[in-house]
Parts: structure tokens; C-alpha cells; sequence
């Protein structure tokens, strides 16, 4: 067991765990912790028939309930709460303070341990020659090292990843050696899990935005469906220790039939730096380009699915990013009006917009979907590639989402409005300059001191 430094020993538990609603939510914890206790054994000996479904339930509705840190990931935040909710029986109490008490020490242990580096191998789906005379990709500080595979067989343990890969070599293997270009990052971990997911993320961002080559083209299929996407999902990764040895791989559960070495330009390369250098830039919770980043990432997972229905919502998904705050009151129409706003009121995409609203809501309503689905994919996509450029240029006018707002609310007002507005803030603002003057020449006069 990890020694516990006095550093995390001194953080109360209620900064390490807390409920996201407390009011709201605590009769709701309370009920369901008392149902868990119904279906475990309070005393040494006791035997009480065990209900995996009840007591799954009862986890995942707690688990929506309870915050920690961010640093602690999801899949270790599930592992956590099931130990305390297994220790709890054995306490005194049962009840939502012990949970958060032992809920806690299990949150500081895990803290505790120490980080460690893994090398994480990511296959690029792209022609090695296109990346002839470059070294590496650097996405929000990690970079992705460009490797050869005999590289990675002098210098990790690859008959070991080939050996445990072996159900997935037969039709896997060669289409990544021959389509596939191995990048290598390191990333820290205080175990393989949390090192991949961390290595992962910036991955899936960097092939969003390589992906974003395919803004502007309009696909017809005519044989068996393929993505959307230039760049595919990796079939395979590999995880291995500082020192070579191999630890886990991951696979990817829709594999495509067919994985061609797409190539990329040298200006695509360009492009896809300056913007990553853009998200790794400092920036504030709200920020623009933090929308752009969230719109683009479900923007590249749209275009890995063949699945058309499922394309087609997360795609509108971008357009709700794109104009509606996260945990903000949610309207449909204004949804569309805000990104008819974006669309500079073109009357054809405006109207374009509006069929791809209806059939958003025979998918969602009555489970409709046209079956020739990749046009209406075809139609959304164009539709959401103009919104992502319109939120793109307006990051430097708008660079928050407060002031994103502002420019919703009056960009469609005419220009005879906005001037009416723009004098009477105008003046508002002389008026509260003139009272501030006013104030501050009366306190200056009422602490003036007589001379003797």
C-alpha cells in the first residue's frame, strides 16, 4: 500500500468528494445507499442472495451523483466507489458521511500512487511518404514520436504484442503495416489505463483535425458503406513499460473492411499545427476556441461511423455545442436560428438547415431515417463544416461564450437597431463614468482634514 503523503492527508473530505447537487441530490444518494445495504451483508456471517443487477443499478446512479477529482478517471472512479460501497457494511454508519469518509481514503490512496511513464502506440492511417522529413506531432504538450515498425521491433517487446494480438493478426495485421503509420507517445500513469486515456485523447484530436481535409467534400456511395473519415480509427494500439516490456493493447470494435494509406499535403500538415498549437494555448473555462475544439472532436467521430443515424445526431450534436452553452436551458428552434446566424442567413443552407431539422426529428421522435441516409449525413455535414468556420473567425470578437451570446442576440438586427443600441450603452456608460467622478470627489472631500 502507496504511502499516503501529509499533502493529501490534510485535504478535507469534502474537497476530495462532493455531491454535484447537494440539495437536490442528497435524498435521492440517501434512498439508494439504504438499498444497497437491503442486498449486502451488515454482519460478519450473514448471507443474503446477491442481486448484480439491483446493486449495478444502485452503483451507476451514485456514481451520477458524486464528483471527484479530475485527475481520478472515470473508470477508476467506478472501481473506487464499488470498494466503498462494499466496505460500507462493515462501518458503523451507513450512511452518506461514512461513504464520503471511505469513499475519500480509497480517493487518497489512489492519489498516492505513483506515476509512471507507459509508451503508447498509436497507428496512423496515413502513407509514411507523407510524413517524409517530419519527426513528430506535438498535441497539448505530449508528443507523438513518428516510428518505423522495424523500429518498434528493436525497441519493444513486439513478439510479445504480436503473440497476445493473435485473433486479430489474420485480417489486422497486414492492413496495419502496409496503411498504417506507428506514432509513439509517453505518457504518465499511475497505471496503464489512465496513461492510454490521456495519450488517447490527444490522438483522436490530432486525427479530427487531420480529418479536417474533408471539410468541403460532398460523398456519394455507391458499394458496401465506408467512413466518412480520410483518416481511420486505428485498429490496434499497444501499451508498453519505460523499458520495452509489453503491458496491454487495445483493438477497435468496428473494424472496416478495407484500410487504404490515405496521403496527406504538406499544407494539411501546416494547417493542422497552427490549430493544435491554438488548443494548447492557455485559455479560460467558456473559451471559444474550447467550443471549436469540443465541435471538431465530435465532428471526427461522426465521420468514423457507418452507422448513417448515428452520424447524422452526433453531427447535430455540433450544431447544439456550437450555439448552446452545456447545462444551459435548452430550445431546439434556437438552435437553429443561432446557426442560421452562423450561416450568414444564405437562404439555400438556411433552408437546408430546416429539412435536416425535420428529419432530426423523425429520427429522434418517431425512429424515421431516410434510407438512402448518407445524403442527409452529406447535407448536416456541409451545414456544420460553415457553422465550425463561422465560430473559428469569430474567436478573436468573441472570445468567450458570454460574448458569443451577445453576437447571437444582434447580429440579426438590423443596422439601424444596432446604432440605437450602441448610443444609449454609450450613454449609459458616460452617465456611470460621471457618477463614479461624483463619488469619488465626495468621499476625497468629506475625509479632508482641517488645517490647525
Amino acid at each position: 500500500m502507496p504511502r499516503i503523503p501529509v499533502s493529501l492527508k490534510r485535504i478535507p473530505d469534502k474537497k476530495l468528494v462532493t455531491w454535484k447537487e447537494k440539495e437536490k441530490d442528497l435524498p435521492k444518494l440517501k434512498r439508494n445507499l439504504a438499498a444497497l445495504m437491503d442486498i449486502m451483508p451488515i454482519e460478519e456471517g450473514q448471507r443474503v442472495p446477491y442481486q448484480a443487477f439491483k446493486h449495478d443499478a444502485i452503483i451507476y446512479i451514485v456514481a451520477s451523483l458524486i464528483k471527484l477529482p479530475e485527475s481520478v478517471s472515470e473508470s477508476d472512479k467506478q472501481r473506487l466507489l464499488s470498494n466503498a460501497c462494499f466496505r460500507l457494511p462493515t462501518c458503523k454508519r451507513q450512511d452518506a458521511t461514512t461513504l464520503r469518509r471511505v469513499l475519500a481514503a480509497g480517493v487518497r490512496r489512489h492519489l498516492a500512487l505513483p506515476v509512471q511513464p507507459y509508451r503508447i502506440i498509436f497507428p496512423l492511417n496515413v502513407d509514411h511518404r507523407s510524413l517524409t522529413g517530419r519527426r513528430w506531432f506535438s498535441v497539448r504538450g505530449l508528443r507523438f514520436q513518428i516510428r518505423s515498425w522495424s523500429y518498434l521491433t528493436d525497441h519493444v517487446a513486439w513478439d510479445e504484442w504480436l503473440q497476445a494480438t493473435t485473433a486479430y493478426r489474420a485480417h489486422v495485421r497486414s492492413a496495419v503495416s502496409h496503411s498504417f503509420t506507428p506514432l509513439e507517445a509517453v505518457a504518465l500513469g499511475r497505471n496503464h489505463q489512465e496513461a492510454f486515456d490521456k495519450a488517447d485523447d490527444a490522438f483522436e484530436l490530432l486525427r479530427s483535425v487531420l480529418n479536417l481535409e474533408c471539410f468541403g467534400r460532398y460523398s456519394t456511395q455507391f458499394a458496401a458503406p465506408t467512413p466518412l473519415a480520410k483518416f481511420r480509427s486505428p485498429p490496434i494500439c499497444g501499451v508498453f513499460r519505460e523499458d520495452g516490456g509489453f503491458e496491454n493493447f487495445y483493438f477497435e470494435t468496428n473494424l472496416a473492411r478495407r484500410y487504404d494509406p490515405p496521403k496527406v499535403s504538406h499544407e494539411s500538415i501546416r494547417q493542422a499545427d497552427r490549430l493544435l498549437h491554438q488548443f494548447g494555448l492557455p485559455r479560460t473555462p467558456g473559451s471559444t476556441m474550447g467550443l471549436v475544439e469540443d465541435a471538431i472532436r465530435r465532428y471526427g467521430r461522426a465521420l468514423d461511423t457507418i452507422n448513417w443515424p448515428e452520424a447524422f445526431l452526433t453531427l447535430w450534436q455540433v450544431l447544439e455545442v456550437l450555439t448552446y452553452k452545456f447545462n444551459s436551458n435548452y430550445n431546439i428552434r434556437n438552435v437553429c436560428e443561432r446557426a442560421h446566424t452562423l450561416l450568414q442567413n444564405d437562404p439555400l443552407m438556411t433552408d437546408l438547415l430546416d429539412t435536416c431539422y425535420e428529419a432530426r426529428n423523425a429520427l429522434v421522435h418517431r425512429g424515421r431515417f431516410s434510407e438512402d441516409g448518407l445524403t442527409g449525413v452529406g447535407m448536416l455535414k456541409a451545414i456544420v463544416e460553415r457553422c465550425i468556420d463561422g465560430v473559428y473567425k469569430l474567436r478573436r470578437v468573441c472570445p468567450d461564450w458570454d460574448s458569443l451570446v451577445v453576437y447571437y442576440k444582434n447580429e440579426p438586427a438590423q443596422s439601424r437597431h444596432l446604432a440605437r443600441k450602441k448610443r444609449v450603452i454609450g450613454s449609459i456608460q458616460r452617465m456611470s463614468k460621471a457618477s463614479k467622478k461624483k463619488d469619488n470627489g465626495t468621499k476625497k472631500t468629506g475625509t479632508a482634514q482641517p488645517t490647525p
